[in-house]
C-alpha cells in the first residue's frame, strides 16, 4: 500500500512539473541568422479568446516595450535592425485569455544572430 501511495505521488509530481514551464508560445521567424543592418522580422502566436486580443511585451533594460499585433495574421509582430555582430536575445511576455477563458501571462525568449557582411 505504502508503495502504491509513494507511486501515485511520483506520477503527480512528474506530471505537474512537466506543464509547470509549458511555453504556450510559437515564434516562427524565416531566417535565426541576418546581416548586420538587416531587419529580423519574428510572428508570435498563442491560442486566444478571439474576444480579447492578446498583449505581447519584450522587456529592456528596466522598460517594457509593446509589441505589434497582426490582425490579420492573429500573431505578434517582433521587429529587430541590429549592426553589431553576435547572438541577441531578447526576454519578453504575452498576457492573454486563453480558449477556455483564463487569463494567461506566458513568457517567452527570442533569439538570433547577427552576422557582418563580409563583402563590405
Amino acid at each position: 500500500m505504502k508503495l502504491l501511495i509513494i507511486s501515485i505521488w511520483v506520477t503527480l509530481l512528474i506530471s505537474n512539473c512537466s506543464n509547470f514551464n509549458k511555453n504556450n508560445v510559437i515564434i516562427k521567424a524565416s531566417q535565426d541568422t541576418v546581416i548586420s543592418g538587416e531587419m529580423y522580422i519574428a510572428e508570435l502566436y498563442v491560442s486566444y479568446n478571439e474576444n480579447i486580443l492578446p498583449a505581447f511585451y519584450i522587456l529592456k533594460d528596466n522598460d517594457t516595450l509593446g509589441l505589434e499585433f497582426d490582425i490579420d495574421k492573429k500573431c505578434g509582430l517582433f521587429r529587430s535592425i541590429r549592426k553589431t555582430e553576435g547572438e541577441k536575445i531578447f526576454n519578453g511576455f504575452v498576457d492573454y485569455t486563453d480558449l477556455n477563458g483564463n487569463r494567461q501571462i506566458s513568457n517567452f525568449i527570442i533569439k538570433y544572430y547577427v552576422k557582418i557582411d563580409s563583402i563590405n
